[in-house]
Parts: C-alpha cells; sequence; structure tokens
C-alpha cells in the first residue's frame, strides 16, 4: 500500500511525507509490542521507553491527518481514495501501539519470567506467530503485495481461532494458581486485538476502501472486539 502512495503520488510531497510517517509509525507499533510482551512473559526490561514509543505513535497519527487534510484541500479533486485509505490505517496502527502500551502497564504489574512449559508455552507460541503476522503486515503493506497482505490475513485468522481454544482451555483448568490465570487471559485477549488490528492493515492492501477490515470473500468485517 505505502509503495503504491510512493510511486502514485511521487510528486505529491504532503501524502508521500504522510505515507513514509505512517510506516514508521507501524514500524514503532511492531518495536513496542514485541517489548511489551517480552517484559510482562519474561520480565524483560525495555531498552527504550515504551511510553515515549507510544507518544510518538499518537504523535504520527496527528501528523498524518494533517499532511492528508492539507493535501486534500489544496487538490480537493486529486487522491481522495488515497488519503481516505492512509488515515484509516494509521488509525489501526495507533490502536495497535494503544493495546501494546496496555501490555507493558500489565507487565508493571505482572511481569516476571514466567514458565515456558504447558499454558505458557503454547500463549508464548502465539505472541511469536502475532510477530510474524506483524512482519508480513508491514512488508505487504509497504510493498503492495496483496499476495503476502491476503497470507497475513490468513494467518491472523487461525492465530484467533488457536487463542479461542487457548481461552477455552484456561476456563477448565483447575490447576493454574490466579495470577497465572490473569497473565494468561489478558496475553490472550491482548494477543487477539493486535492482531485484529493487523489484519484490517493487511486488508486496505487487498481489498477497497469499502472493504477494509473484510476478508476476501467474507460478508463479515474483522471482530475487534473480541
Amino acid at each position: 500500500m505505502f509503495k503504491m502512495l510512493f510511486e502514485v503520488l511521487s510528486q505529491k510531497s504532503l501524502i508521500v511525507q504522510a505515507a513514509q510517517r505512517a510506516d514508521d509509525a507501524l514500524e514503532r507499533a511492531h518495536t513496542l509490542s514485541d517489548a511489551a510482551f517480552a517484559a510482562l512473559l519474561d520480565g524483560t526490561q525495555p531498552e527504550q521507553d515504551l511510553y515515549e514509543l507510544d507518544r510518538q505513535i499518537n504523535d504520527d497519527e496527528v501528523t498524518v491527518r494533517r499532511m492528508v487534510l492539507e493535501h486534500l484541500a489544496a487538490n480537493p479533486q486529486g487522491d481522495l481514495a488515497a488519503g481516505v485509505v492512509l488515515i484509516s490505517t494509521i488509525i489501526d496502527i495507533e490502536r495497535v501501539g494503544d493495546y501494546a502500551k496496555n501490555v507493558y502497564e500489565q507487565a508493571e504489574r505482572l511481569g516476571e519470567p514466567w514458565p515456558d512449559r504447558g499454558h505458557f508455552a503454547e500463549v508464548r507460541g502465539q505472541v511469536e506467530e502475532l510477530g510474524v503476522v506483524f512482519s508480513d503486515t508491514a512488508a505487504s503493506a509497504h510493498a503492495g503485495d496483496r499476495d503476502q497482505a491476503r497470507a497475513a490475513m490468513d494467518r491472523q485468522h487461525k492465530l484467533n481461532k488457536n487463542c479461542e481454544r487457548l481461552l477455552d482451555s484456561l476456563c477448565e483448568n483447575q490447576t493454574l494458581c490466579p495470577r497465572e490465570v490473569v497473565v494468561l487471559t489478558l496475553t490472550i485477549r491482548y494477543v487477539k486485538r493486535i492482531g485484529a488490528h493487523l489484519s484490517n492493515l493487511a486488508s486496505s492492501v487487498v481489498n477497497p476502501f469499502d472493504r477494509i477490515g473484510f476478508r476476501p470473500g467474507e460478508g463479515a468485517p474483522v471482530d475487534l472486539d473480541d
């Protein structure tokens, strides 16, 4: 998506700058997400100030919106669809950053080196899978690769199903202590929420604007409330 914007609008600096800013924001959100989950599940101390990283993503959203608005005000007949898509994507990126920040807030309460066995091993596997979805979504958005974006959406759909299965398993478990259940449940819920917004981003590469948030060929949008 971003590559398409760079090429089609190469002479229109505000939109180009906005697309690059959105690209940078997604990279920041990925860094924030990885560090937050590591802090929660492994007790790892982040190398960066994650709250500052979240503030930068918020600034990115404001800047992208302003750039698109200024460009469209000066060129009301041109690039409307591209500008609207860009605003839609930066909103999803900001939400990803927000959820990743929320993960870190829980890490400050609950983060420690939790055991790598049983439910914790399975949940760590889902966090790793989310990282792959993140990378594939970012790469497909930057390159405008529809096949890679579609694959990222399929991967996120499977991830969502696995998270549902794990939640069902936790509800039936009677051996974990309450603190362990809290950590596992929060992790699964945030993996699902971040994944849903990444799927929205990938859908902007695959679908026209009116179908952003929908899986290709399906009538139901990605569920952002799970």
